[in-house]
């Protein structure tokens, strides 16, 4: 990190993410460090299929934001994108709260590469995902929340 310290970048990131339009409705909690990201939210019946359990984009948008997050860790300039992300589902999420932890696993060039494991209240495995994420145009800065 060059302009700003790694400390001071994650607490950015955290803002950046916490004060989304987006999670205002899931009201996460979420932790950045190098390479690594933790997200939880609570579970709520107002996240459910009809079947009773939490609907995969709740799950998806968990992976997701954790392994970006990840990813995003490593870069103190840009606003990353997802180019692609795959998820594996295992067993749903009636209760408790659902925790996902990102990590990168490799990065060159422009192309950084993340996985995340979704866990529910027991810490069993829910899900795994994984991603690409490369620099978008748009740098990091108080118009995106990275403040």
């Amino acid at each position: 990190m060059d302009a700003i310290s790694a400390t001071e970048h994650y607490a950015k990131l955290q803002r950046m993410y916490l004060n989304a339009e987006a999670n205002r409705y899931y009201a996460p909690m979420m932790r950045v460090e190098q390479s690594r990201c933790e997200i939880s939210i609570d579970v709520r019946s107002d996240f459910f299929h009809s079947a009773g359990a939490i609907h995969g984009s709740v799950c998806f948008k968990l992976l997701d934001d954790s392994a970006y997050f990840a990813a995003a860790s490593l870069d103190p300039k840009n606003h990353l994108v997802t180019t692609q992300f795959t998820i594996y589902f295992v067993r749903q999420v009636n209760r408790g709260t659902l925790r996902s932890v990102g990590s990168v696993l490799y990065r060159t060039g422009r192309i950084t590469v993340a996985e995340a494991k979704a866990f529910d209240y027991k810490d069993r495995l829910v899900a795994t995902g994984s991603g690409t994420f490369i620099p978008s145009q748009s740098l990091l800065s108080e118009r995106v929340g990275y403040v």
